[in-house]
């Protein structure tokens, strides 16, 4: 199921509990961070104005919590309004280095998760609607020790082995829905030369 506005409101309500309760323990209180986060709550409820930056706030206390809203895109069902939202603001040029240290494992761990169900027929679109192009989203899957595999095992094993593989992972068939057409897209990716 889609992400619910209660979801993402209970999301930025945690958010600003944490930084209440920590508000004291940390040098780096930026006073406009709480607008950063009223606008970035804004735009992924209500789809208000443009997409926040977060610009120099990453030392906030209240950035810590936030790092985590990548974890609120839910694996196992298709994406809907706000999750393709949310993907605009994490990969928000400004934002992605401030918002997301773990963009390299994020698209692999998803993928793990969604297992048989095909989490990429929902993640490809919201991405590329957030700017990516298919070759920085092949970058996220063929990242150095993340790599995603191409093809899943029926008994979910996390350690990929080629001779037990019975069919495609998600990955696998974003991979194969760029074929033949851009192939050197593809083959730069998987090579490591983009």
């Amino acid at each position: 199921m889609p992400l619910t506005a209660n979801q993402v409101a209970d999301y930025f309500a945690q958010c600003r509990a944490t930084d209440a309760a920590e508000r004291d323990q940390s040098p780096y209180q930026d006073k406009d961070y709480t607008s950063f986060m009223q606008k970035t709550e804004d735009f992924v409820l209500e789809g208000k104005g443009s997409v926040p930056h977060i610009g120099g706030y990453n030392y906030n206390v209240y950035s810590w919590a936030i790092r985590e809203l990548p974890d609120l895109l839910p694996a196992t069902s298709p994406w809907g309004q706000y999750e393709g939202r949310l993907c605009q603001v994490l990969f928000h040029p400004k934002n992605r280095d401030h918002l997301f240290w773990g963009l390299d494992y994020w698209l692999s761990n998803l993928v793990l998760a969604a297992g048989e169900f095909d989490i990429m027929a929902s993640a490809a679109p919201a991405l590329r609607q957030a700017g990516l192009k298919d070759a920085d989203i092949l970058d996220l899957g063929f990242d150095g020790d993340s790599d995603l595999p191409f093809s899943i095992s029926l008994n979910q094993n996390e350690t990929f082995d080629l001779q037990k593989a019975t069919q495609l992972s998600s990955f696998g068939h974003y991979i194969l829905s760029l074929l033949p057409q851009q192939a050197p897209v593809v083959v730069k990716a998987a090579t490591g030369q983009t």
